[in-house]
């Protein structure tokens, strides 16, 4: 999945042949502002946000959307394996997360209004990992409910995060001109 391939305002593309081609899906929605976008393992369920939007959920490779949630600058989506759970972050604002499949969401009141520029999940959801631009690493061991922050580094602009299937092994870049960063113990403890 990839979402704007040649820089601004394009839409949102589509492989099912490992990138030989691409479809824009975007315009069953209308729209061509996509910030962030994951999906499920098999691609068949997918979640993107728009800029200043709604987020919108497609269980049928993009083909249809559902509207999810709407009126915030999302900056990074994650899904589970099979999408069941699912975890948004907005600038200036808080982590949501949802459990059943983007159908409703639960504004988690615990991650606080920060500006959160990026997140990942475990292959089960229940692993999150989410970064402050400007700030900390933050944790969550139960799907987004409460949030560790991990103070190990000084404050960084934190531009991605990926996480391994059991939420162990971490990796973080670092915005304009920064450096990546690695944790093996869940974000206890990290290393450049």
């Amino acid at each position: 999945m990839m979402s704007d391939p040649t820089g601004m305002g394009e839409g949102l593309f589509l492989s099912t042949d490992a990138g030989e081609s691409w479809e824009n899906v975007a315009p069953a929605i209308g729209s061509d502002d996509w910030n962030a976008v994951a999906c499920s393992s098999d691609g068949y369920t997918i979640m993107a946000g728009l800029d200043g939007g709604s987020l919108y959920v497609s269980t049928d490779l993009g083909q249809t959307w559902s509207e999810s949630d709407s009126g915030s600058f999302w900056t990074s989506v994650a899904a589970s394996d099979n999408a069941s759970r699912l975890a948004a972050c907005a600038q200036g604002n808080a982590i949501y997360t949802s459990d059943d499949d983007g159908s409703t969401w639960t504004r988690q009141e615990a991650s606080g209004e920060r500006d959160w520029s990026c997140l990942a999940s475990s292959a089960d959801g229940s692993f999150v990992i989410a970064g402050v631009y400007g700030g900390y690493m933050y944790t969550s061991e139960d799907a987004g409910v409460t949030w560790t922050e991990r103070d190990s580094l000084d404050p960084k602009l934190w531009g991605c995060v990926a996480s391994s299937a059991n939420g162990v092994s971490l990796i973080a870049g670092v915005g304009l001109l920064g450096s990546l960063y690695t944790s093996t113990d869940a974000g206890e403890t990290w290393m450049d």
